[in-house]
């Protein structure tokens, strides 16, 4: 059993980063004694009851464990193997191998270590009998020629004074009386002849310098002066620092800080302002803000955000008010931080991205006063917010009051607070660490000055929850840079579009999300310099940069500190250094509470001004993780008061930089994100099913990967699936473990820890628990192949989903790009969220999608009309006088037309089923827009009735008595709402646009009956050329795929649609082509073809090929069309409203040249996207990139101009049924001339960016 525990024991002890070793050139180093010591030391092995042997072992324990900063270690010792009576006789060496287990316990007296060291000696020699080899093969211990297979340092003591059965005897040799050594590392020879302890330490001169030798030697006689001066003091006490190497080590970082400590983070951005008000600071898209307008808006919100707060609190804000963000990646987002701060506010950021559970628990430790978030997430925020604060100052929407450029008035001051970003906790929930704006901007400010220029055109693609957001924007925006910000966090076409389109010429990433850049050969030409943090870079990453061309920084610093060293590795040999504290900063390696010798592991400690003021609401963590500085002095300040216990093992280098060697507890790092093991565990053992949990972090393909290993209940076993889905709903993906294993028990090693050599190989979710499906065919057995590569997993099942397997953001980027190498394909990221199984894959032919068709779902039978559509012998049901309409999606583009159309013909109410958090924020949004549009008359506003709701929720996501009262009091509905994201499949869309039309209709067939306007789209047919279809052409044979979700399932809406028809509901279908702005000229700012004209004004020029179809309708037309039709007594199951005449863009161009002063030159295709190019790249606003990105790309990379588009083969779509029925009523269709063309660009001249939250 003994021998069974020794397995697991870290057993390299001083050679830790060696893998294969040269130990035949050898060195001595020879060291006295005094006569004192030698002496004190025989006196306290009498005095202990022990031999000199254990004395000077337990010393040598100490030193060992102060080097190395480990307190378990295995050493070697020789023993004499006479124990056998038939082997007393024999002449010469009769020796084997004894492993000693030095086990340290900081706390114990050096007196208890002495008696336990001499007890491990006595059962030592108890089991001298049993042959070396044999204890090997026991073990099964994996051989290296190179190492000894069990431990790397040998102690030797020859007492030629005591008896030989006392002793472990050996020949004395000339010299010191000692054997020479054979393969270890480290070897410790003493002599104790008459009193006189002599020593050397035999080395291996590849591995050790003689100054390091000597250090260990002074050390030991340290250690030893130190145990015969007091046996009493604990081992921790035992200081190994000398003097003048403790004033050495508390002087290697002590730089006079220059940082200016009274000032503000927006304080130091206002400052840039006034240098360079004219410079663009921000850049998103075809958004872009100089310095003076990003302040002003900066400014406006924050005003706005005051007055928010004392309207709906009734006091004025004040100063750290927390405020959170929940927002996506834009201009807006920087706007909102820096209006938090200005408002004197801490801002909180979360992420969309965040499973409800984590989001809920922040928004409740946060207590946050209000919430800044964007329409689209308004309905979630109301949702996950605290029980009595869902309306609490939701700020959602545009803002109506005037702007103010003027800095709010507020007390705020450089101690106050600045803002919470959560890390990963311990205890199974995530904790906020707190930040003043003097932490921030000490260490922003030298980061400035240190490595940015206002030269730099800079990516911003750091998630703003992680804490290094903070420095990449405001070390940046500090010195008047532009900063570019990415859409997402790490998509390496986008990476290379911004490059080429802005010349980024600086960027930050993850260590571990550079390999796939360089692989993806994603870095452009113009990058000079390069930031690295959140993970330890390696050789094999360092290898893959030209330092020829590019400088790269290695910044490091825990969240609760911020960047605090910065290093500038010259070459790949430079791996896990991390450079000097910044000035201010302070930085300790202790061990124990004691300094550690230059060259040993220690713990880091840091304190400075950089240092966060707490955890939120945890006191108890706080003062266990910033603790009293034992080494501040009067004079530095109650900034140095203060330091915190990193958990990080590091070590200075004799330069007086510091080197990172690992962490001491479970905390790890993937991608950047700091992660506590525990808490992953912590919420996989809540799981049902569950008695134990183990997560550990597993290297493959350069990625650390998390593997959960479940003892499970056999009274109640449970799916492994289920394990993860519950844990996806809880955690965020970055901690989510790629496999879950099932283990009978967890193994241990003998001093209670987790034997990770003993853990199997993990599985993947999946592997047990489907039906495992092997490749069909020969593309399907690469995918699999090239999908167990990437993922380290043994097996992979076509049917299997790259997500439940343990694929992550990373792993997908690899994964893509190797297919496109290896299967020469062409396909993009997200194809891999559309298609998440190899058979899927197998399926796409380069990027031309062929997934799997949508197959309409029957609508539910117990779906009927509580009275058949009336014909036409019966009065009309609209002219009830008590009814009203009730418009889904009245604040969408058609929609609030149509609302319009309602207002000003009828008198009566018209009820409106909005997204929101309260019926009073959403009646502000819904104005806003009418006001933007200029459709709105104050006398609406009492004849508004916001109805909350959503219409991918049952019921359509109102409140029973709001479900009831809409049933008695609406007649007709429009259900004009609509989920639309080109980039979402089927699944995705199918609850809001498909899963509605069910609830539309019991809503309908319940109390009065109620007519359905159902709004659609002529995209539901199939695009073929030559093709006719108008308004009875059948729909039911048209193919619609799931990664088309919008379309597909504006189709099997319209299936279930035309099923209630049969069925007796009195439905009308409203097929829309592409709607354009309205006569008066105003337009949808959003839609592709007023972002096209904007593009081709800004311009001046269009391509003159007719490749684009812009057969228009104006909304306003559309909207009176449904309004007159929806009126009727009698209404046709199938409209269309789409333009007859077709007109491709350019020529609707050549109209407006006709009647326009100033004409766009017509020019071809490849020369319009050369001058876009050259527009682009001189920084340039271009609104339509979208449209024309693949081809400005490839003029970037291969230098020539595409080809001309080819005419796309379109279904020509029919709506003479429909406009000759309105012209029968009298209705008519506008001209689409010239003069319409022009009132379009006119509006698109003058389009400003509105600030929207």
């Amino acid at each position: 059993m003994r021998l069974r525990r020794l397995m697991g024991v870290a057993d390299q002890i001083v050679a830790s980063r060696f893998s294969s070793i040269d130990l035949s050139n050898k060195a001595d180093f020879h060291f006295n004694l005094s006569a004192s010591l030698s002496e004190k030391l025989n006196t306290l092995a009498q005095k202990e009851g022990t031999t000199l042997y254990s004395v000077l072992l337990a010393g040598f324990y100490i030193t060992l464990s102060r080097w190395t900063g480990q307190n378990d270690l295995l050493i070697g010792t020789p023993t004499d193997n006479r124990s056998h009576p038939d082997t007393q006789s024999l002449i010469g060496f009769v020796v084997n191998t004894v492993v000693m287990r030095g086990l340290i316990n900081p706390a114990e007296s050096i007196s208890e270590l002495v008696q336990r060291t001499h007890q491990s000696v006595a059962q030592a020699k108890a089991h001298q009998d049993m042959p070396f080899e044999q204890l090997l093969n026991v073990l099964d211990v994996e051989r290296d020629n190179s190492r000894h297979p069990l431990f790397q340092v040998m102690f030797v003591l020859q007492n030629f004074a005591e008896k030989m059965d006392k002793l472990l005897p050996l020949d004395p040799v000339k010299g010191h009386g000692v054997p020479s050594p054979a393969k270890f590392d480290l070897s410790l020879f003493l002599s104790d002849c008459h009193g006189n302890i002599r020593g050397t330490l035999n080395y291996a001169v590849s591995l050790f310098e003689p100054c390091t030798i000597s250090r260990i030697a002074e050390m030991f006689e340290q250690v030893l002066e130190a145990m015969v001066q007091c046996q009493a003091q604990a081992v921790k006490n035992i200081d190994v620092v000398t003097a003048e190497e403790k004033t050495r080590l508390l002087n290697l970082d002590c730089f006079t800080p220059t940082i200016p400590l009274d000032k503000t983070l927006h304080q130091s951005i206002e400052d840039q302002v006034k240098q360079t008000p004219d410079n663009i600071a921000l850049v998103c898209g075809e958004e872009s803000l100089t310095y003076a307008e990003m302040n002003d808006q900066a400014n406006a919100l924050a005003s706005h955000i005051r007055k928010q707060y004392a309207c709906h609190y009734e006091q004025e804000m004040p100063v750290e008010t927390l405020i959170a963000l929940y927002l996506d990646r834009s201009i807006d987002m920087v706007i909102s931080i820096l209006a938090v701060l200005k408002a004197g506010g801490a801002y909180v950021p979360v992420s969309p991205d965040f499973p409800d559970e984590r989001t809920r628990y922040i928004f409740n430790d946060t207590q946050a006063a209000m919430v800044l978030t964007q329409s689209s997430y308004q309905l979630d925020v109301s949702e996950l917010m605290p029980t009595g604060r869902q309306n609490a100052c939701l700020i959602v929407g545009r803002i109506d009051e005037p702007r103010e450029s003027a800095l709010p008035i507020n007390a705020v001051t450089s101690d106050n607070l600045a803002y919470v970003i959560y890390t990963s906790g311990t205890t199974g929930t995530p904790k906020g660490v707190a930040i003043s704006h003097q932490a921030s901007v000490s260490r922003n400010h030298y980061m400035s000055l240190a490595s940015k220029t206002k030269d730099n055109v800079y990516l911003f693609k750091t998630n703003y929850i992680f804490d290094v957001s903070v420095s990449d924007l405001f070390s940046h925006l500090m010195v008047g840079a532009k900063v570019v910000i990415s859409h997402s966090v790490f998509d390496i076409e986008e990476i290379v579009a911004l490059q080429s389109a802005h010349r980024i010429n600086a960027c930050h990433f993850v260590p571990s999300q550079f390999p796939v850049l360089s692989q993806a050969g994603a870095l452009g030409n113009d990058i000079k310099r390069l930031y690295f943090s959140g993970e330890n870079l390696t050789t094999e990453q360092l290898k893959l940069i030209d330092f020829q061309q590019i400088d790269v920084i290695n910044y490091y610093g825990p969240t609760e500190t911020g960047e605090t060293t910065l290093y500038q590795p010259r070459s790949s040999a430079e791996q896990g250094i991390i450079g000097r504290s910044f000035p201010g900063a302070r930085a300790y390696v202790l061990q124990d509470e004691k300094l550690a010798p230059i060259g040993s592991p220690g713990e880091l400690y840091i304190s400075g001004p950089g240092l966060a003021r707490e955890y939120l609401n945890n006191p108890d963590l706080t003062a266990e993780k910033f603790v009293t500085n034992p080494f501040c002095n009067a004079e530095e300040g109650t900034a140095y008061k203060r330091m915190y216990k990193t958990g990080d093992r590091v070590r200075w280098l004799k330069n007086g930089h510091l080197e990172y060697l690992g962490r001491n507890d479970n905390q790890i790092k993937i991608r950047g994100y700091r992660i506590e093991l525990s808490e992953i565990e912590s919420v996989i053992a809540e799981c049902k099913g569950v008695e134990q949990a183990v997560v550990v972090a597993r290297q493959h393909n350069e990625q650390t990967l998390l593997a959960a290993y479940l003892v499970l209940s056999e009274e109640n076993m449970v799916n492994l699936e289920t394990i993860y889905s519950t844990v996806s709903t809880t955690l965020p993906a970055y901690m989510v473990p790629s496999s879950f294993t099932r283990i009978s028990h967890v193994p241990l090693t003998l001093n209670g820890k987790l034997n990770l050599s003993a853990l199997p190989e993990p599985e993947s979710p999946r592997e047990g628990d489907h039906k495992h499906r092997e490749p069909e065919n020969e593309k399907q057995r690469r995918l699999c192949h090239l999908w167990q590569q990437e993922m380290g997993i043994t097996r992979v099942g076509i049917d299997d989903d790259f997500f439940h397997l343990g694929g992550n953001s990373m792993t997908a980027i690899k994964l893509i790009h190797r297919i496109n190498q290896e299967l020469d394909s062409n396909l993009s990221l997200k194809t891999i969220y559309s298609h998440r199984t190899v058979r899927a894959l197998s399926l796409l032919e380069n990027a031309q999608t062929t997934t799997s068709h949508v197959i309409a779902e029957a609508l539910d039978p117990a779906i009927v009309p509580a009275v058949p559509k009336p014909d036409a012998t019966l009065p009309s049901i609209l002219p009830d006088t008590d009814a009203s309409p009730l418009i889904t999606g009245a604040a969408g583009f058609v929609g609030r037309y149509l609302l319009h159309e309602q207002l000003i013909h009828s008198s009566r109410p018209v009820y409106c089923l909005l997204r929101g958090s309260s019926e009073v924020s959403a009646y502000k949004h819904l104005r806003s827009k009418l006001v933007e549009n200029r459709l709105w008359c104050d006398h609406f506003e009492r004849r508004i009735r916001v109805v909350l709701g959503s219409i991918d929720k049952p019921k359509l996501g109102m409140a029973e008595e709001d479900y009831a009262h809409i049933c008695e009091s609406t007649n007709v509905i429009y259900h004009c709402a609509t989920y639309m994201n080109h980039l979402a499949d089927y699944t995705e869309m199918k609850a809001a646009n498909v899963d509605s039309i069910g609830e539309v209709l019991s809503l309908a067939a319940t109390a009065r009956p109620k007519r359905v306007v159902y709004l659609s789209t002529t995209g539901v047919f199939n695009d073929q050329e030559g093709r006719r279809v108008e308004e009875q052409t059948d729909i039911s044979k048209e193919v619609h795929t799931c990664d088309n979700g919008y379309l597909a399932t504006k189709w099997a809406a319209e299936m279930q649609m035309l099923e209630a028809q049969r069925r007796g509901f009195d439905v009308s279908i409203v097929r829309l082509g592409l709607t354009s702005g309205a006569t008066s000229g105003h337009c949808d700012q959003k839609q592709w073809l007023t972002q096209l004209l904007h593009t081709v004004n800004e311009l001046g020029c269009c391509f003159n090929e007719a490749f684009i179809d812009a057969s228009i309708l104006p909304v306003d037309y559309v909207a009176k069309a449904i309004w007159t039709i929806s009126h009727q007594n009698e209404m046709a199951p199938i409209y269309h409203l789409a333009n007859n005449n077709s007109s491709s863009f350019s020529e609707l161009m050549l109209e407006y040249n006709k009647v326009s002063r100033l004409p766009i030159e017509q020019v071809s295709y490849p020369e319009f996207i050369r001058r876009l190019y050259a527009h682009q790249r001189q920084g340039g606003k271009i609104a339509a990139a979208h449209l024309f990105a693949d081809d400005l790309n490839a003029l970037a990379k291969n230098g020539q101009p595409p080809s001309t588009p080819c005419t796309s083969n379109e279904t020509k779509v029919s709506s003479t049924n429909t406009i000759t029925y309105l012209n029968r009523l009298g209705f008519t269709k506008p001209d689409i001339d010239g003069q319409l063309i022009e009132k379009y660009m006119h509006f698109v001249s003058g389009i400003r960016r509105i600030l929207s939250l």
